[in-house]
């Protein structure tokens, strides 16, 4: 699979979770304390757009319900980066 199918595949899956956390669906699952159990994602695609607006800012705004468990891209620079700038503090996968 290349790096578009890829990004376009997981991008519907980043999309429906940003849905359902704006919408306020964590905490109407029927969990007593929704911040214990935060959702687990992986950023994959580091460049501008998938650090700016999946990983910063998903971040920053959303912290409390989700745990970012990996970075991964074919460019190491931009992992660096990435790591950096999100201050996630999570594995990063370089995949050539």
């Amino acid at each position: 699979m290349d790096r578009r199918k890829l990004l376009a595949s997981t991008g519907l899956a980043a999309g429906a979770i940003m849905m359902a956390l704006l919408a306020g669906l964590a905490s109407q699952s029927g969990i007593a304390d929704p911040l214990s159990h935060k959702r687990k994602f992986a950023l994959v695609g580091t460049g501008i757009r998938g650090v700016n607006m999946f990983g910063r800012d998903l971040m920053r705004d959303y912290g409390q319900y989700i745990n970012l468990v990996g970075l991964v891209d074919i460019n190491p620079g931009r992992l660096r980066f990435a790591d950096g700038f999100i201050g996630a503090g999570c594995p990063i996968f370089w995949n050539r």
